[in-house]
């Protein structure tokens, strides 16, 4: 039985996985998965069973894929933003007090 299912949304495309643990799922996506790493899971009458996820996220990848990386260039940008808005604000307040 095949429980996986994609869903849309006016932002958005997203999968979810039949069975399998958000967690592990969520640190494959982001970071890959060995190829023969189990996952337990339980079926939706309460069994449990272990699949192995096979090459669907790539291998693994200490520094991660997308949020790590993103991040990585995005935070130089956010504190030069966060540096110059209080720069401005001091300066416009020293303006005013003249």
């Amino acid at each position: 039985m095949n429980t996986s299912k994609v869903g849309v949304t006016n932002r958005n495309v997203f999968l979810r996985a039949g069975g399998g643990k958000y967690a592990a799922l969520n640190s494959a996506a982001e970071f890959g998965r060995p190829a023969a790493a189990p996952i337990k899971s339980r079926s939706k009458k309460g069994k449990g069973y272990t699949r192995a996820t096979g090459t669907l996220f790539g291998d693994r990848e200490r520094r991660g894929k997308v949020v790590f990386p993103a991040a990585r260039d995005s935070i130089r940008r956010f504190a030069s933003l966060q540096i110059q808005t209080t720069l401005r604000t001091l300066h416009e307040a020293g303006e005013k007090v003249k």
